[in-house]
Order: C-alpha cells, then structure tokens, then sequence
C-alpha cells in the first residue's frame, strides 16, 4: 500500500468473519470501522470517511423497510456508501454468487473486488485492491 492510511469500512454480521477481516486489514495498516448492519454502517460511514468498503453481498435486512429495494442489502450500503463518497473502492464477498448481482452491481457501482467465498479470502488480492 502507499504511504496515505486507508479507510475501511467492513459490513459483516457474523461476528468472527468481521474480526478475522478486521485483523487482516489491520495488518496492512488501515484504518477501520467494523459494522454488523445497513443502518450501523451508515451510521458508522457518517462519521468516517469511507476509502474502501468491505461488504458482505447477503446482510440480513428487514423485508418491511422501505430504503432497501434489493434483495442483495450489500448492493444497498453499497450505493449509500457511494453517495456520500464517491470515490470509495468497494470489495463485496459471498459464499453464493448469482450471475444477476454481478452484471447488477458492475454496471450500476462499478465494484473493485468480488470475493467468490468469505472464507477464502487472500491476502495479495486484499492488497491490491487497497493499494
């Protein structure tokens, strides 16, 4: 990475997903906020400038909440996280990928990164996004 710290904001809601990723980053010395929600991570992306978002494609959501439109609620904080930075790099992971979010996400976010499987993270891509 350069020499300028890198902001990340990590969206997980599995508890030891979200620290395993937390301690990789942390390794390559960025800076971080860890969230287990859509609404905490706007919450946490307000008061944080967002570099790079970490998310997972499949955050639970509450079907009766009328701001997510997308059955994929990684797309949504996604797009939130855009609006108030547009220059955020996003890297989104999933242990099920589905064609359809993938030409979705490219054309309207334009993603940096798709991780196939959360649990096969490695850490040369994780650097190459970031840096």
């Amino acid at each position: 990475m350069g020499k300028n710290v890198v902001n990340v904001l990590i969206v997980e809601d599995y508890e030891p997903i979200a620290m395993l990723l937390s301690r990789i980053l942390n390794r390559l010395g960025c800076e971080m906020e860890v969230a287990c929600s859509i609404e905490a991570a706007i919450s946490r992306a307000k008061g944080f400038k967002v570099d790079v978002l970490v998310t997972d494609l499949g955050l639970p959501y509450k079907e009766s909440d009328p701001e997510v439109k997308d059955k994929f609620a990684g797309i949504e904080v996604a797009k939130r996280v855009k609006e108030m930075y547009p220059k955020a790099r996003i890297i989104f992971y999933s242990s099920v990928p589905e064609k359809d979010f993938l030409e979705r996400a490219q054309v309207s976010l334009g993603f940096d990164y798709f991780f196939i499987d959360k649990l096969f993270f490695r850490i040369e891509e994780i650097y190459k996004v970031l840096d």
